[in-house]
């Protein structure tokens, strides 16, 4: 699907009501009690509302902007399980009132994934203001694809480059004034983890929010002429001093994702995973199993002093309290286990490297590789 078809699908849908006021907020300045009117338009004192949306590729930082902006605590997942929905949260910038929206991470906006069509369905309607559109410092060329899709759609959009820091670590040296330039888009260096560029990213962000929401344009270009500009522009404003780390990240990648070495790394990995999560479960699950034991002990001993029936302490017993007990004992453990693990998979970047290793296999099914996280 080219960017020119989403143009002329979304046209006939796109969104035309105004932002809606917060409710309870009718009455005039001087008597409105509401003590919570973020984003309230109902009389002049309250701050104007800038709708902005965040967007960007898996892995970028873009729910760990969303939290540090708003204070909440969202993760927005991209893998084949988990609902797929946009977290939307409110922050405040002078009198501005911001209501922030993270999508899901998607590589580009002519694809027919879930998170990928809730992302490019929020940006092809034209409901925001503006636009953040998240790269990564460290991986610059992959991230700008997608900007200059946003980009063929709405003009309203602001470069957030986050990952700085890392990028510092591993001497990747990026123009932003020539990045700015070329684009043509306002850009901001920004570390979301540390709260760096944020004040800088809303007061950019606030000249957009005495225009109307944008609505799309039309763009007949396909998506390979997007990753062509992204090379081009990368090229010319990313200097790399230290080169030993991208070579080293090049080496990782192709471990990692090799038809042998991928393969046999997963399988450890997977095993390894698993084994953790049951031999590791089994200290614990004896203890809480213990523990219950001497419990049901004890509530047998209390229910025959206060001269309880037998079939009551049959049902609530030996019924109610020892089934649940023992899927406490049995299943939290375990879980306990996995999901930090998991997470960390997550979180080091390898679960996409899964998904591309099994892609192949699961396509024979009429399935994709990101379908074997869930399973």
């Amino acid at each position: 699907m080219t960017i020119d078809r989403l143009f002329r699908h979304f046209k006939k849908n796109s969104l035309t009501e105004p932002y809606t006021p917060f409710p309870g907020c009718e009455l005039s300045c001087a008597d409105c009690e509401n003590t919570d009117c973020t984003g309230c338009t109902c009389c002049s004192c309250r701050p104007a509302v800038c709708r902005a949306a965040l967007a960007g590729n898996p892995n970028v930082g873009k729910s760990t902007l969303f939290n540090a902006l708003t204070g909440l605590h969202q993760h927005v997942g991209n893998w084949t399980g988990k609902t797929v929905a946009c977290a939307t949260g409110f922050c405040r910038y002078g009198k501005t009132s911001f209501e922030l929206t993270d999508l899901p991470g998607t590589y580009s906006l002519c694809s027919d994934s879930p998170e990928e069509e809730v992302a490019r369905e929020a940006v092809c309607q034209g409901c925001f203001h503006v636009i953040m559109a998240i790269c990564d410092a460290t991986s610059l060329e992959r991230s700008l694809a997608l900007v200059f899709q946003i980009m063929a759609l709405t003009p309203h959009v602001i470069l957030c480059v986050n990952l700085c820091d890392e990028a510092k670590k591993k001497g990747i040296v990026i123009d932003f004034p020539h990045l700015e330039e070329l684009l043509g888009i306002p850009v901001v260096s920004i570390s979301a983890a540390k709260g760096e560029g944020l004040d800088k990213l809303l007061k950019t962000a606030e000249k957009y929010c005495d225009d109307s929401p944008e609505t799309f344009q039309s763009c007949e270009a396909p998506p390979e002429h997007f990753m062509q500009k992204a090379e081009e522009v990368s090229r010319q404003v990313t200097v790399y001093h230290r080169p030993e780390y991208r070579k080293r990240d090049f080496r990782i990648d192709r471990a990692v994702t090799g038809p042998v070495t991928g393969t046999l790394l997963m399988l450890a990995l997977l095993f390894l995973l698993f084994w953790l999560s049951l031999s590791g479960a089994n200290y614990p699950s004896q203890l809480l199993s213990n523990g219950f034991g001497w419990l049901e002990d004890k509530l047998y001993l209390l229910a025959g002093m206060v001269h309880v029936p037998g079939w009551i302490q049959g049902m609530l017993i030996s019924g109610v309290y020892k089934v649940s007990t023992w899927v406490i004992a049995v299943m939290l453990p375990p879980m306990a286990i996995f999901f930090p693990l998991f997470t960390l998979l997550e979180d080091l970047g390898y679960l996409p490297r899964v998904a591309f290793n099994l892609d192949h296999q699961f396509k024979k099914c009429s399935a994709c590789g990101k379908q074997a996280l869930c399973m």
